[in-house]
Order: C-alpha cells, then sequence, then structure tokens
C-alpha cells in the first residue's frame, strides 16, 4: 500500500538526472501515493522525456522558468487537493532517497505535538552521483559569528557524526517532509513558499514562519537520503544576487526589518557585501536595496505570532 504522501520534483534542464531519480522512486518501499513534477522550461528535453519515459510521474510543464518556490507551490497545491495526502515531500532532482524512506520520516511526523516538518540525514553525493563519505546536511541551524542560516554538518566526514535525533531550526529544502497541516498553516499570500525568493533562502523562510506559529521540526537519522552540493546555477551572477538579495530579505521579512535596521547588521551585510565587489559588481544593486527593503517590509508584512530565538538554533 503507498505511504499517504506526494512527492514533488522541481526540474530545470535535468535531464541527464531523470532515469536514476525514476528509477529511485520506483524502488521506494512502500511507494509514494503520487509522484508530481514540475518542469520549469527546461530547453533540454525534460518535460518530454517525463511525459514519455515516466508513466505515473504527473507532470505540469511550464512554459518558463518561474522559480523554485513557485513551482513547488503549484504542487503542493495539486497534492493537497487530494483529501488522502497526508504530506509532502519536496525532492530535489539530484538528490535520491533510501528505499525506507517514507516510511521513516513519516513516523517521525507528529502534528498533534506540533512535529510538523523532518529533517532527513542528508549524505553527499559527487558530481557524478556517486556516493561519498561525507555529510550534506543535517538540518537548517543559525551560525552567529556569521549572521547565517547554515547547512548544519555539510562537508562533514559521515564516520565522525554522532548527532541522535532531535530538534531543528527547520528541514532543508533538498529533500525535506511537510505535514499537510503545517502548510496549510503557514500559506500566505505569496504561497507555501514565497514566490518572491524564486530560489534560495525559501525554506528557510517556511520553515522561520512556520516557528512562529508553533511547529517544530525534527532531525530523523533514520531516514536517509543522498545529495549532490549545488545545481545549474552554481558560482553564477543569477545566484550570488539571489543569496545575497534574499538574505536580507528573510531577515528584513521575519524580523520585522529590525536585523536590517540596526547599525551591527548593516555593518555586517555592508562588509559582507563589500568583500565581493571587487571581483562582483553586480552585487552592489542588493547593497543599495537595504534600506528601502527594509522599510518595505516593516510597512507591508507583520510576520506575527511569537519572536524565534536563534541562538537556540546554533552550528555545532
Amino acid at each position: 500500500m503507498p505511504a499517504p504522501y506526494a512527492v514533488g520534483i522541481v526540474l530545470w534542464n535535468n535531464r541527464p538526472l531523470l532515469e536514476g531519480l525514476r528509477a529511485n522512486l520506483r524502488a521506494m518501499d512502500p511507494l509514494p501515493a503520487r509522484v508530481l513534477v514540475w518542469d520549469n522550461g527546461s530547453s533540454d528535453g525534460c518535460a518530454d522525456w517525463v511525459r514519455g519515459s515516466w508513466s505515473e510521474a504527473e507532470l505540469v510543464a511550464h512554459p518558463e522558468n518561474a522559480g523554485f518556490a513557485a513551482a513547488h507551490n503549484g504542487l503542493i497545491d495539486r497534492a493537497l487537493s487530494d483529501s488522502k495526502i497526508e504530506g509532502y515531500v519536496a525532492l530535489n532532482s539530484d538528490a535520491l532517497l533510501e528505499k525506507d524512506f517514507l516510511a521513516k520520516a513519516g513516523a517521525a511526523l507528529d502534528p498533534a505535538g506540533c512535529i510538523g516538518a523532518v529533517q532527513p540525514l542528508v549524505r553527499r553525493l559527487d558530481a557524478d552521483m556517486a556516493q561519498t563519505e561525507l555529510i550534506d546536511t543535517t538540518g537548517i541551524c543559525f551560525d552567529a559569528r556569521e549572521g547565517l542560516f547554515v547547512d548544519r554538518d555539510a562537508g562533514r566526514a559521515f564516520a565522525t557524526l554522532h548527532r541522535p535525533r532531535g530538534e531543528v531550526f527547520g528541514a532543508s529544502g533538498a529533500v525535506a517532509l511537510y505535514h499537510r497541516a503545517l502548510l496549510e498553516d503557514v500559506r500566505e499570500e505569496t504561497g507555501y513558499f514565497d514566490e518572491r525568493f524564486f530560489a534560495y533562502y525559501e525554506d528557510v523562510d517556511l520553515a522561520w514562519r512556520a516557528r512562529r506559529k508553533g511547529w517544530r521540526a525534527i532531525y530523523a537519522p533514520e531516514a536517509i537520503c543522498w545529495h549532490r552540493r549545488y545545481g545549474s546555477m552554481r558560482s553564477s551572477p543569477t545566484q550570488e544576487k539571489l543569496l545575497y538579495r534574499n538574505r536580507l530579505w528573510l531577515h528584513a521579512k521575519n524580523e520585522n526589518g529590525w536585523a536590517l535596521a540596526s547599525p551591527r547588521q548593516a555593518a555586517r551585510e555592508a562588509w559582507n557585501l563589500a568583500r565581493a565587489f571587487t571581483a562582483r559588481p553586480y552585487l552592489r544593486e542588493v547593497l543599495s536595496e537595504r534600506y528601502r527593503l527594509a522599510a518595505r517590509m516593516r510597512r507591508d508584512y507583520d510576520p506575527g505570532g511569537k519572536r524565534v530565538d536563534l541562538s537556540e538554533f546554533p552550528n555545532d
């Protein structure tokens, strides 16, 4: 009997990965109830391949790149329209699941206890999708020294990891299981994932909003999967601009502009950006947005709920 979860995958010129991804999901035990695929206007034949070679996948072929956040929102809407679906697995196209992943991750959900998101143990694949001995992530945490949200344990040797099940700030969007109750609770006008982010930090934003509403995320090391770090926009100007912009946006939105308005945070961000300017002058426009963005978010968005103490989720 299939597990009551939908797996959602967003594609953008990922054609070489599709045979492996299909084989991986077909080997699951239990199988997912639904496999939903959104193609973001790929030019390499992704949509045609899914349409012709992946019979159980429900394809949404979008004519252009709508972004990671908007694509997942469309798939989540489709999943939650089915009353039998209890949760949604956001799965990167360059990630693979262990056979029992759905059973192990699903068992960690506890909506009655406000555990609405599961962070699996994500181990790392190399550029050729071969397994390595490194960790990719064990969840989202906050590095107070750098003022950044980061993937906990990223790059650490698996043999040195002795981390039991426990609460994390949030689940990394590379592979995450969300209960439908959490998704329905955090949905806002801009979606479950905020579509304005396009890509990067949208998973942190969702986790922050969920925490403000009383939801928790759990790290479940018995649920194992694999992920190849970085995608098709690695080291591109587009990626770097999105990363800097969305990091500013994340704090402005969820701290009601306080972080960006404070002299300490402004100085930190100015220094971080200044270090990149000599080699990356295209980031100057991001710096120029800071105060306009902070003022706009203070005016237009009230995060509501309880304040989240980021020091509770250190990068240790």
